[in-house]
């Protein structure tokens, strides 16, 4: 198969031909007043009147002079007037309008123009818009390939004017060029003029009728500078203007370059998309063929459906465009489904991340999750609301956006908003627990966490209050952005958001975009900040039920201290499996990089808006490919030297690696287990949950005596031997023994020795108090173990943290110090409830022998020392007392754990840094064929010189990568190498380091400089020869000997015979020189 531009270009939608060319010719007419309205009305003004022109008043009436429009004006005539009525609002040029009837050239005598409606507004909008992306940027992509093929990518444009085919029957136009240090006036042809115009190096401000064009290349550096610091085009022009007019350049209006620039500057950035996209699509059906020669195992449909989403989003329909994104441009991010599974992930994803989703194997057995990704929200890159009646505009979307498409998220929200009804404030305020007076803690299906610490992190994180309003709906149309990247910072998706609050849905179709583009055998790990209510949202409702199997859910590291602990021992990413040191801060580290386009974005249109993001995504992912080699080589080093000190400290404890893991499982369990329960009848229900044991054991004494009837008669039941009796006889007595043990246990928690008193303490207040004493202190136990963990481990941050750490550090502090009242409150309640067991004492309401516990020291509470009161349970349990476990009590278990934890997690990122090093290898390797094949098939010069230039870049890529990531071993051998050959490798490398300038013209020859280089050659002979006489010499005085045939005095008087031109010309710094050695 050959490939051609034809081809591409017809099915990127492109038409192909020159424009048509029209005659023109000139003339003009009167026209009576009487013809058109005497009087109007401005809209929205009512009450003030616009007169209408007069040009000429006789005594027949008054007459205006008007144009006749000729064939080439009457050409798209609509569009153009559009295009000036909206030079202005829109951003756009602003042209000498095309005049056609007596009403269109009525001026008034109080406004400029004529205000029009919204709708009617967005009509020309509409117009505009489709002059531009339907007509124009399809018609110019070809001839803009071929003027960077001619001009080596614009460094040598011919500015000459280029020859027009109509042979003389267009019009001349004169168009004012802009470019860095001058204007000048071109003379273009009306029939061909924006394409005469980009031959020269300009780019139209208009469509149509341009009057203004800005040079390429100014275009480029503005491109490149508006990625890098925040986009401003009033300053650019401003300055641009001052620095004009300071050389006596002035255009006749104030503000006339602004005005124009702006629409130049985002319809070339469009058309620049529009070429990257179009390659790309070259390069993948080269990918194709190349793999089907190669004889990949990938079947030829699947291969379709994986690489089909290079194709250019096709246009929206005219009809949708005002209101609703296209959901068309997208459907190449939503490639496959559920319905059929793909060898591996989509196109897009291999694009967006060659180390997450480029390897050859994009399932390993031996990873809980194969790739990781973070998601997180952000309500500062917000968008006001239009002016009254403003609408979205025309669609004018990235070509290659990230954006998830509208369509998606409704359809997401339909679905949680149908499933999950929405929670009453009094439903939901009266399943809040409290601490006097606690509903029954246990699990919920599916959770490893109690339900009392789930409702605690969803009571401390404002991101889990969907409710919650973080940017007002009244003044913002879109609130924020909402965004999914991988574990190597590259935006997989981002969702534009535009509710006042954080929602669900919109996480949840940022998942299921991901699942949709991977296959079937491949599981995810997602950082997320309340990913514990995430997944307990999932579990409830049944949210993604056809992915939770291959879901691991963790907390990003920068919020994970705001969670309860049991909520940290579990979904903390340092201290579950799968995660290694992956950090999910991607989101914070990518709002940090887009925070310079927030002060322009609240102004933005619509779609503006959303260009300029993706432009900017597009820009940061040029700089992480660039990285990406160094980025694995910083991450294998930094993991190296964690996983030495850690081992370090375990050898030095000496502990067994499986003695640490049965603590940490034991200290895990314990910290994780439902909380006691409080009640007002709780010594009730412990007397009836005794006398329903002592039930139970009279029924297993009657059936025991049963079995041991039959063994004296020998007389044995259906179906039964003697052995079956046995059996069921040993099975009785071991229940009767573990109710013997219950009921033994508790009797001891409730003070009582006999059966017969527990019926007399039914109601008994001292009971209700000490058991609702026990349950309070292993609250409050549970509480104090929690905040010491936490904090230990901020006092280890602390004493690592440096100057640029200090947010981190006090935000980590206040999440810990938030539970201080809690626990505070549950201490003064749990003394009060000791003074009133006292007070039962004294008055003789407590059983016999009952023992007052002891209150609890405030001022000691948060020491949490091994011999503290809060670990003896006096007067609670006479013969039991908590022993305080290893992984609590003793320090050196304690840091083994933390060892051991930190082992782990190592050794799984060094093994998953192994695994992205030889995906990103095999990626490489595929890429070089793919563009090599693509080369190989290509008829189209300019198309191939685009291609020529990628494989530059990507030989450049290879180069670096190969270098930075030799130090690290891949999952298994590579025996095909990085694509390109070692000594194009080795070429690239060293062209890196090289600088590459013009030789002609440069300012270095022009200067008169007398120290050239064959002056400072001899001056460098001179003084190494100076240097070893001055050696030698050193070496004579202190042997005393003469040097050869010379003593040193004569040595120095030949010198200075025989090179006393070259020394005149010698530096400052060698006169000195030579002065001291005299």
């Amino acid at each position: 198969m050959a490939f051609n531009k034809s081809h591409y270009l017809g099915k990127a939608g492109i038409a192909i031909g020159s424009p048509s060319l029209k005659k023109k010719s000139s003339g003009h007419t009167w026209a009576s007043t009487s013809d058109s309205t005497v009087s109007r009305r401005p809209y929205g003004l009512p009450g003030i009147q616009i007169l209408p022109r007069k040009d000429l008043t006789t005594p027949l009436g008054s007459f205006v002079q008007i144009s006749m429009p000729t064939g080439a004006d009457l050409h798209d005539a609509a569009a153009a007037a559009a295009e000036d009525d909206l030079s202005d609002t829109s951003g756009g040029d602003s042209e000498d309008s095309v005049e056609v009837s007596a009403s269109d050239v009525l001026h008034p005598l109080v406004f400029p123009a004529e205000q029009v409606s919204p709708k009617k507004r967005l009509d020309k909008k509409l117009a505009l818009w489709r002059n531009w992306a339907l007509k124009l940027i399809p018609e110019l992509l070809d001839p803009y390939l071929g003027l960077l093929r001619e001009s080596e990518n614009l460094r040598n444009i011919d500015r000459r004017l280029p020859h027009c085919s109509c042979n003389g029957t267009g019009h001349k136009m004169n168009v004012i060029a802009v470019f860095f240090e001058k204007l000048v006036a071109v003379e273009v042809c009306s029939c061909s003029a924006v394409f005469q115009l980009l031959a020269m190096g300009l780019f139209p401000a208009s469509p149509l009728r341009p009057t203004l064009a800005v040079d390429l290349n100014m275009l480029d550096f503005v491109n490149e500078l508006f990625v890098r610091s925040p986009p401003n085009t009033t300053a650019w022009c401003d300055s641009l203007e001052a620095f004009l007019g300071s050389r006596t350049y002035k255009l006749e209006s104030r503000d006339a370059i602004r005005r124009r620039f702006g629409n130049a500057l985002q319809w070339y950035g469009n058309l620049i998309s529009q070429k990257e996209l179009l390659i790309s699509g070259v390069i993948n059906e080269g990918r194709l063929n190349w793999l089907k020669e190669a004889g990949s195992p990938l079947e030829s449909d699947n291969i379709d459906r994986v690489d089909q989403n290079y194709e250019p989003p096709p246009s929206s329909s005219p009809t949708s465009v005002a209101d609703n994104a296209s959901d068309d441009s997208h459907e190449s991010q939503n490639t496959t489904n559920s319905d059929f599974d793909i060898p591996r992930p989509s196109e897009y994803l291999r694009k967006r991340c060659p180390l997450c989703f480029g390897g050859d194997n994009p399932h390993d057995p031996n990873f809980m999750a194969d790739v990781i990704v973070c998601i997180d929200a952000c309500f500062t890159h917000k968008r006001r609301n239009p002016a009254k009646g403003g609408a979205k505009g025309p669609e004018n979307l990235h070509p290659d956006t990230v954006f998830v498409p509208e369509k998606y998220v409704m359809e997401m929200k339909a679905l949680v908003e149908t499933v999950r009804p929405e929670k009453s404030k009094g439903k939901e305020k009266a399943n809040v627990p409290s601490d006097g007076q606690l509903a029954e803690d246990s699990y919920e299906p599916g959770m490893k966490v109690p339900v009392s610490a789930l409702e605690g992190c969803l009571a401390s994180f404002i991101a889990a209050d969907e409710r919650r309003t973080k940017a007002s709906t009244q003044f913002f149309a879109d609130t924020g952005l909402m965004a999914m990247l991988c574990r190597h910072d590259h935006v997989l998706w981002l969702v534009n958001m535009t509710t006042a609050g954080e929602r669900q849905y919109y996480a949840l179709v940022l998942i299921k975009m991901l699942f949709m583009n991977l296959p079937l055998s491949m599981t995810v790990g997602i950082l997320y900040d309340i990913g514990c209510q995430l997944e307990r949202s999932c579990q409830i409702w049944g949210f993604l039920e056809e992915f939770m199997e291959r879901i691991l859910f963790a907390l990003a590291v920068f919020h994970a201290y705001g969670h309860q602990w049991p909520c940290q021992l579990v979904y903390h990413p340092r201290k579950c499996e799968g995660f290694g040191l992956s950090d999910g801060e991607g989101c914070e580290r990518f709002w940090s990089a887009i925070k310079l386009l927030i002060p322009s974005m609240r102004v933005a249109g619509f779609y503006h808006r959303l260009f300029t993001i993706d432009t900017q995504v597009k820009h940061l992912d040029k700089k992480s490919f660039d990285m990406m080699g160094k980025w694995l080589q910083r991450k294998w080093l930094t993991c190296l030297e964690r996983k030495i000190e850690a081992e370090d400290i375990l050898n030095e404890l000496g502990f067994e690696i499986s003695l640490l893991e049965n603590e940490w499982k034991q200290q895990v369990a314990t910290q994780t287990k439902p909380l006691a329960r409080q009640s007002k009848n709780i010594a009730n229900i412990a007397i009836k949950e005794i006398l329903a044991l002592y039930t139970a054991k009279k029924s297993f004494a009657m059936e025991l005596g049963g079995l041991d009837d039959q063994l004296i008669s020998g007389v044995y039941g259906d179906d039964m031997s003697v052995e079956d009796v046995l059996a069921a006889r040993k099975a009785i007595m071991k229940k009767q023994g573990v109710i013997d043990a219950n009921i033994k246990t508790k009797k001891k928690r409730l003070g009582v020795k006999d059966k017969e008193d527990l019926k007399r303490l039914m109601g008994n207040k001292f009971l209700q108090l000490k058991l609702n004493a026990r349950a309070l202190k292993q609250r409050l136990r549970d509480r104090l173990r929690n905040r010491k963990f936490e904090l230990e481990r901020l006092e280890r941050a602390y004493r690592q943290t440096t100057s640029n750490e200090t947010k981190l550090h006090s935000h980590v502090q206040k999440q810990v110090n938030r539970q201080q009242p809690t626990i505070a409150r549950l201490a003064k309640k749990y003394n009060d409830m000791c003074y009133d067991m006292t007070k039962q004492i004294q008055e003789g309401n407590a059983p016999g022998n009952s023992i007052a516990p002891v209150p609890i020291n405030r001022e000691h509470l948060f020491a949490l020392d091994v011999d503290d009161d809060i670990w003896q349970d006096v007067g609670l349990d006479e013969n039991e007392s908590e022993v305080i476990p290893g992984w609590l009590g003793n320090e050196k278990i304690r840091e083994g754990i933390k060892g051991m934890l930190t082992t782990k997690r190592c050794a799984e990122e060094m093994a998953r840094i192994k695994r992205e090093r030889t995906a990103l290898q095999e990626w490489s390797r595929e890429e070089w064929e793919a563009i090599n094949m693509a080369i190989l098939m290509c008829e189209d010069e300019d198309i191939e010189h685009q291609l020529v230039i990628r494989k530059s870049r990507h030989l450049s890529l290879c180069a670096q990568w190969r270098e930075q990531v030799s130090l690290i071993p891949g999952t298994y051998p590579m025996l095909k190498g990085w694509g390109p050959n070692v000594k194009d490798l080795e070429t690239a490398l060293k062209d890196l380091s090289q600088e590459n300038v013009d030789e002609e013209g440069s300012d270095d020859e022009q200067l008169n400089c007398t120290y050239n280089v064959e002056e400072a050659d001899n001056n460098n002979v001179i003084e190494e020869t100076e240097f070893m006489a001055v050696s030698d010499a050193f070496r004579v005085a202190d042997n005393g000997l003469a040097f050869g045939r010379w003593e040193s005095e004569d040595l120095w008087e030949d010198l200075e015979d025989d090179e006393e031109d070259n020394l005149e010309v010698g530096t400052s710094r060698k006169r000195s020189r030579q002065k001291y050695y005299r």
